[in-house]
Parts: C-alpha cells; structure tokens; sequence
C-alpha cells in the first residue's frame, strides 16, 4: 500500500579490529583482490601511450581507485596484509602523481607485522586526504571553481573509480572482521551504491566494465554473506578492475588536470583570502537568517572562491540552494562537504533526504547508512531511511527502521503511522490497527484503515 510519506527534513569513524590470535580462533584465508594484477595490466596498456594520452584518460579512475582505497585503509589499525595492499597503490599512483609516495611508503614500512597493527598519524592521513579528495576529488566533481563546468565523463570514472577503491580497501580488512555484522553490512551498502553510477556512464564505456560493475551491485543491500559469497565478491571486483583498464580509451571532455601548487591546501599563503572569504561567509549567514537567499546565495559563491576548501561555506551553501529548489546543487555541495569531511554526519543524512525526495531510494540508503553509521541513535536518519526502505519494497528493512525509530522515541506518531503502513503491506492488519490508534493518540491525523 502506498501512502502519504511523513520525510524527516532536512535541518569516519575509526574501528578497532579484533584480531584472529594463533591458537584461539582458526584464521580464515585472507581475501587478496586485484589490484596487483590491475596495476600489471594498466602498466602494460600505458607502454603504448607514447603522447600520453590513455593516462589522462584513465587518471580519474586510477585516482579514485587508489586514492580512495588507501584513504579508507588508514582509517583503521593496519597489518602487513594492508602495508602491502598501500604498496601495490602506492605503486599505481606514482606513475600519475608521486605527491603522497613518501608517506604511503612510511605507513607501509611501519605496517611490517601480521599480529600487531599500526595507525596512520593525523598528520599522514590528513596528506591522504588532502591528496584524493582535495586535489582530486573537488576539481573532478566540479566543486572546485563555482563557475567551471564538471567534465561528466572525468566525474564518471572517479566516482566509479572511488567505488571500487573503498570496496577493495574493505574487501582486504574483511578476513580480520570476518564476524563484525556492521562492517558486513557496510560491504553490501558499498555494492549497492555502485547500481546508481551506472546510470550515468558515459555511453563509450566498454559494456564488459558495466556489466562487472552491475553484477557487483546485485550482491549488495545485504547484511550477511556466505563464504561463496565473499569469494564471488573478490573475483567480480578483480574483473571489473582488470575490466577498467579499457577507460583508458573513452575520451575525458578536457585533458586538464588539477593544477599541482595550491589545489591541496586552504589557501595557506594568502591570509588576505582566507580573511575576505570569512567576510562573505559571515555575510551570507546573516542574509540566511533574514531569508534573503539570493544574497545570502551569491555572499556564499564568493566565499567558495576565495576559500575553495571550507566545508562550512558549502554546507551553508547547500542548506540555501535547498531553500531554493535548487536540489541538484545541493547534492553538489553536500559531496563537497563530505569530501572534505566537513559535518559528516549532517552532510550525509541531507545528501540522503535529497535523494529520497528525489526518488532515487538506493542512493537515499546508502548516504542514510553512513548517517548511521557516525551515529547509532540517530533517530531522524532511521525514519527516513526506512521510508526508503518502503517505496523499494523492501517491507522487512523498513520495518527495523520503524521499529528504532520507535525505540529511540516512544512518542513519534510518525514512526508508528509508517510501521502501520508496512504491516498493511504485510498483511498484519490487527497489529496495524493498533498503531494507528497510538498515532492518533500522539497526534497524528491521517485516514485510518489498510488499503
């Protein structure tokens, strides 16, 4: 049954892994992916690019592939089996920008043991991310200049590129969380996420790519994987990327890269810039609260070019554009902010609602997932994903959803009126009956009865 949805407006963490210690619990065999033999293959390819040209084409990808994948790795305590997993990208990324070799090739040498794991420092991870989501992840998705268009076909393959990279970078840490059912569950979120990007390839891309990425998306949304399984995830993502290496042949709309110098930090050198971008953005929040958006618009464009790496000024921005109707750009700037892991937790769960108003339920899970994941009682973040949840079909997901929403907060009328509507769909019409009396008596006002 279809009915009015109440949606929620709009308004990493570090793990510590348990370790299989010899003699207490048997190992499994750690899962290896391809990026060994991707590298192999990608080398190879780019032997015949004597004007350089397959490696502008591809370096979205390989960016986001290996920036991504060692950005997530060093978020969690690293063992030998990562260290060499960083050395394989390690590897990858110097032949397209050796900017971060010394510091991979830090974390890897210190990563020399199995049993006992090492932390990235807040100063190597901070390069990290500065690398692929600063540098990168900005120019490539357009974030970087207000006023530059995106190239589509360059944003294509980083976002699939990233995809895959976080992928594999938890696809290697699984056999030391082997029992850990949120990381599990994270892995399936991961798959199902890499349906949307299909739907804006770009149309040269090798159909053989495509369908590796679309069998990998069939096996996500779930919470719980067989051993098969986890192998048949391993063996899709080393074909898919043996598979991306035919990117190197589809065209990027321009062959500009991010400029080297001043992309990877916040304007460091220019105080002055730093001090006028404040000023527009303070100007902007005060024009927000007197609702004059289109000023508050245009102070906020300005700061983000003064300032192009400020979380704040985009997240500020994206709350007025919404205001707006202007939801595309919303979503632009709410990337940004993610990016540049700004507010996540906010970021995400609005990213999230977006998506879900625009009918796009996959992506909406997704984003709502990681809301989830910053915070386990984040009341709002499981209504509306179980909302989601609903308009996919997926009754028994949408009822855990009510059922914490409920939990979190006895008295949301809301929360009871939807779990009503998933126990019509059910076929649970007593149970549905009496949730819709104690919507009622919370207050809610709707037409009774299962339809």
């Amino acid at each position: 049954m279809k009915s009015k949805l109440f949606c929620v407006s709009i308004t990493l963490l570090s793990v510590i892994l348990p370790l299989h210690i010899s003699g207490q619990t048997a190992q499994p065999k750690p899962i290896i992916d391809g990026t060994g033999a991707f590298g192999k293959v990608l080398v190879q390819r780019l032997g015949t690019d004597p004007d350089g040209r397959l490696r502008k084409n591809i370096q979205p990808f390989v960016i986001g592939y290996c920036g991504w994948r060692v950005r997530s790795l060093t978020l969690y305590p690293i063992t030998k089996f990562e260290g060499m997993q960083l050395g394989l990208c390690k590897t990858i990324l110097d032949v397209f920008d050796p900017q971060i070799t010394t510091v991979l090739n830090g974390i890897e040498t210190r990563a020399d043991s199995v049993s006992i794991p090492i932390e990235a420092t807040p100063a190597e991870s901070k390069v990290i991310q500065d690398f692929v989501a600063v540098k990168y992840g900005m120019f490539y998705m357009g974030l970087s200049d207000v006023n530059a268009k995106p190239d589509t076909s360059a944003k294509w393959k980083y976002g699939v590129g990233s995809g895959l990279g976080e992928l594999a970078a938890d696809v290697t840490l699984w056999w030391r969380i082997w029992n850990e059912p949120k990381f599990e569950a994270k892995v399936g979120s991961q798959l199902s996420a890499l349906g949307e990007l299909l739907k804006t390839a770009p149309k040269s891309v090798d159909p053989a790519f495509v369908a590796d990425i679309r069998a990998l998306s069939l096996m996500g949304m779930k919470t719980k994987f067989t051993a098969a399984e986890r192998a048949r995830i391993n063996q899709l993502l080393t074909r898919a990327l043996n598979s991306s290496v035919s990117l190197a042949s589809v065209p990027n709309a321009n062959d500009s890269v991010p400029a080297s110098s001043t992309r990877a930090t916040r304007n460091s050198g220019n105080a002055s810039a730093q001090s006028s971008a404040e000023f527009r953005f303070e100007a902007g929040k005060v024009y927000a609260v007197k609702s004059e958006l289109k000023a508050a618009l245009a102070e906020f464009d300005q700061a983000v070019k003064l300032d192009p790496q400020n979380g704040l000024i985009y997240f500020h921005r994206a709350m007025t554009k919404e205001k707006l109707g202007m939801v595309d750009g919303a979503i632009g700037d709410y990337t940004a902010v993610i990016l540049l892991r700004t507010s996540l937790r906010e970021a995400y769960f609005n990213r999230g609602t977006l998506y879900l108003n625009k009918k796009e339920y996959k992506a909406a899970v997704s984003d709502l997932n990681a809301a989830i994941a910053i915070d386990a009682k984040y009341e709002a973040a499981f209504y509306n994903r179980g909302l989601a949840y609903y308009n996919l079909e997926q009754l028994y997901a949408a009822l855990g959803d009510f059922n914490n929403v409920i939990m979190l907060n006895p008295k949301n009328a809301n929360g009871y009126l939807m779990r009503s509507y998933v126990y019509c769909s059910q076929g649970l019409t007593s149970a549905a009956n009496r949730d819709q009396e104690t919507a009622i008596q919370l207050g809610a006002s709707f037409e009774r009865g299962c339809k």
